[in-house]
């Protein structure tokens, strides 16, 4: 178990809260995006959004606990980390279907999620804390 402390709580809670802002602007223009992103069709950037507020609801109860399991922590990070891996592979990969809005969109929130990601893992496992 993995005491759940108070810059645990502040990173897990800013992850929640950067979600949320990203879920909720995809979320109220999703047919925007999903031109920007050159997807064939809204309901892919409408389940992002919907997953990125489910995800945020995680991060919220996680971070209301005293203590969570360890696999729980690492997950959460091993989901950022999956996140920063697929934005820097489509950014890659299919960089040609977007615009630059979308591009950029990707890169800002890799580096975000990339900073939450690293915030967490020094919150829960740094040995000066726990």
């Amino acid at each position: 178990m993995i005491e759940v402390n108070s810059k645990l709580k502040r990173a897990l809670r800013f992850n929640a809260l950067f979600s949320s802002i990203c879920a909720l602007a995809l979320l109220m223009a999703a047919d925007w995006w999903t031109a920007q992103f050159g997807l064939p069709a809204s309901m892919y950037v409408i389940a992002g959004g919907v997953g990125l507020l489910l995800f945020a609801a995680n991060l919220i109860w996680v971070s209301s606990s005293e203590r969570q399991k360890k696999v729980k922590i690492l997950g959460i990070i091993a989901s950022d980390w999956g996140y920063v891996i697929g934005a820097v592979a489509a950014l890659l990969l299919a960089a040609s279907f977007m615009t630059a809005i979308a591009m950029a969109f990707l890169g800002f929130t890799a580096l975000v999620v990339t900073i939450a990601a690293e915030w967490q893992r020094r919150a829960a496992f740094s040995t000066a804390e726990n």
